[in-house]
């Protein structure tokens, strides 16, 4: 953390641009796309490293293996994720959805480490999954105050990924054809098969690692798997009269949902009477408001209900 050797630990822009021009009109060439979209995709996946919140770095790693196959993919699985870091966030029933945003740290949390009782920050931003994007300075006090994220899309990505097996059970290798099944359903407006998908992941998570508190189940597997979809996903967006659960956007539509344990016409009614719909009203797409409940005994979706706000 110390400003001299900020930039020690990883690839700068200057030296991107000074030593892999070569290798970034390689791309170019493959791709058939100009040097500065490759620049700004490569930035996207694998920049966003910081100790000072100022200086943004490439990790090594990844950049060396995306020039070496010259793809666009996750290599950040191949350095391995502690199983007891994801265990503890499931078993512990920690909100994930927070570090979507920026949160803010103080000077004392990277030096924190009670072994009884460690800060799930510091066990992150030592792994990697975050990392540093603003430092902010008291006026009065001149304390330290830290704003943490993901770097990048790839460390998300694989984050999402590696909780998404632990809460499911199901092996990361199985997730690629059902987000591809998911988004096929969604783009199609195919709500029925959305459900079934869903409903699919459900009755095949293992009794032992159910949770008692399990409205934190069903919508923390939700939310992984709407985040890694691909489509445009907003989820937990604040408005005026409330929180919506997800807004997912396809070319042709904009799903407004709520999940909730109980019946789907609650949600429903949710969405009408707090006007969730009134961001996207001039939106040239199709508004459909999407309610789901779940069945506490099921341990599955119970019902669901769709309703065209806007043909």
């Amino acid at each position: 953390l110390s400003n001299n050797y900020s930039t020690l630990l990883g690839i700068t822009d200057a030296e991107m641009k000074s030593y892999f021009d070569n290798m970034i009109d390689a791309v170019s060439q493959k791709y058939k796309i100009s040097k500065l979209l490759v620049f700004d995709k490569i930035k996207e996946w694998y920049n966003g490293y910081s100790w000072d919140g100022k200086k943004f770095l490439y990790n090594p790693f990844s950049l060396l293996n995306f020039f070496s196959d010259k793809l666009f993919r996750n290599y950040w699985f191949k350095t391995g994720t502690p199983t007891f870091l994801t265990k503890l966030i499931r078993e512990k029933r920690i909100s994930i959805e927070k570090y979507d945003q920026e949160i803010m740290v103080d000077d004392d949390t990277f030096d924190s480490y009670q072994i009884d009782d460690i800060d799930l920050n510091v066990l992150l931003f030592q792994a990697g999954y975050l990392t540093i994007k603003k430092i902010h300075i008291d006026p009065n006090s001149l304390a330290l105050s830290y704003q943490i994220s993901y770097p990048n899309k790839e460390v998300r990505d694989s984050f999402y990924r590696v909780l998404l097996n632990e809460f499911s059970g199901k092996p990361s290798t199985d997730f690629p054809v059902i987000l591809n099944e998911i988004v096929k359903a969604l783009t199609d407006k195919n709500l029925s098969h959305f459900i079934e998908i869903i409903r699919s992941i459900f009755v095949s998570i293992p009794h032992a690692i159910f949770l008692s508190k399990k409205e934190y189940y069903y919508h923390t597997i939700i939310y992984l798997l709407l985040k890694l979809l691909g489509l445009k996903i907003d989820c937990e967006i604040q408005t005026n009269t409330g929180r919506i659960d997800a807004v997912i956007k396809t070319d042709k539509y904009v799903y407004i949902t709520e999940f909730k344990m109980g019946k789907a016409e609650t949600a429903i009614k949710q969405i009408k009477q707090k006007e969730y719909f009134l961001p996207y009203l001039n939106d040239d797409r199709k508004i459909i408001l999407l309610g789901i409940g779940f069945d506490r005994n099921k341990k599955n979706i119970g019902d669901w209900l769709e309703e065209v706000w806007r043909k």
